[in-house]
């Protein structure tokens, strides 16, 4: 048995991950009896990333085989102007099939998104909730979140934030809110590995330039001193014209909504109003905690 799950598909900050776990039923029955579930149910804190790196650790030891995948925000940032944000996680996912090999079944958590691998590898099941088929999905889910918890752990301490921002997981939620605007308070930017895509008001808010700040663009390009205004951010992927930032984006034509909270919309906008979504964005709904992953998956 093979299960396949993913973390950070709706994260604003971070790598998305893919992970595949083979398990015998020997082995699947033990990570039941030591309490594997879906990664979401052991929360967003401290003590839910202990008990996760805990249990990724018996599934490694117990798994017949392990593969893990990651795509940085470069890549999803890539993927999702081009529509093909589903189309990156299969690639991720094939590659983890292949090097695993053969398998007697197949379980995926995503119908939409792992489907169309069937075509490719007989027995492959793509479900939603699929950890609720199989420990194997769980597994999965509880390897992809720790290598995710793990990564980002690794970005918080090189930005030089601690449990507060380690919590928010760069999910869309205030934790990370909070993080996104302490560091442009520093650095008049936004940080590494935060996705340009994602079209959620905290992004909008930095990336829309302020005439009467000096770390706008507009106002450098004007000479305006140093030390004026505050709260503006580069604008990204755009170019000024009338003094008036405009982005244009292609359109994500190959995703669905999320739980009712990741939609693309069509059109061009300028940066510097409220207006309907950006063209080519993935539209995020603020939420905090383990609710929001919920939603959003992990």
């Amino acid at each position: 048995m093979l299960g396949l799950d993913e973390a950070g598909r709706g994260a604003a900050i971070g790598p998305l991950v893919v992970a595949g776990v083979a398990l015998d039923v020997r082995k699947a029955g033990a990570l039941t009896r030591r309490g594997v579930r879906d990664s979401k149910c052991y929360g967003a804190g401290k003590r839910a990333r202990g008990r996760r790196r805990e249990l990724a650790g018996h599934v490694r030891r117990l798994a017949a085989g392990v593969a893990v995948r990651i795509a940085h925000a470069g890549e999803v940032d890539h993927h999702v102007e081009g529509g093909l944000l589903n189309a990156l996680e299969r690639r991720m996912a094939g590659e983890i099939l292949e090097e695993l090999g053969a398998v007697d079944r197949i379980v995926a958590d995503g119908e939409r998104i792992f489907g169309p691998l069937a075509n490719r590898f007989p027995g492959l099941e793509a479900v939603n909730d699929g950890e609720s088929v199989h420990v194997a999905v769980a597994a999965a889910s509880v390897v992809a979140k720790d290598v995710r918890d793990e990564l980002f752990a690794r970005l918080a301490a090189a930005w030089g934030e601690g449990e507060e921002a380690l919590a928010g997981g760069g999910y869309v939620n205030a934790k990370t809110a909070a993080l996104l605007r302490r560091w442009f308070r520093r650095t008049g930017s936004l940080p590494p590995e935060t996705r340009r895509s994602w079209d959620w008001r905290v992004l909008r808010d930095l990336r829309r330039p302020r005439l009467f700040d000096s770390r706008s663009p507009l106002c450098r390009s004007r000479g305006v001193a140093d030390g004026v205004g505050e709260g503006a951010e580069v604008a990204f992927g755009g170019g000024t014209e009338g003094g008036v930032v405009k982005e244009r984006r292609r359109v994500v034509e190959d995703e669905e909504p999320a739980s009712g909270v990741v939609r693309q919309t069509e059109g061009t906008s300028d940066l510097g109003a409220e207006g309907p979504s950006r063209p080519g964005r993935v539209q995020a709904t603020e939420r905090g905690g383990p609710e929001h992953e919920d939603r959003f998956g992990r």
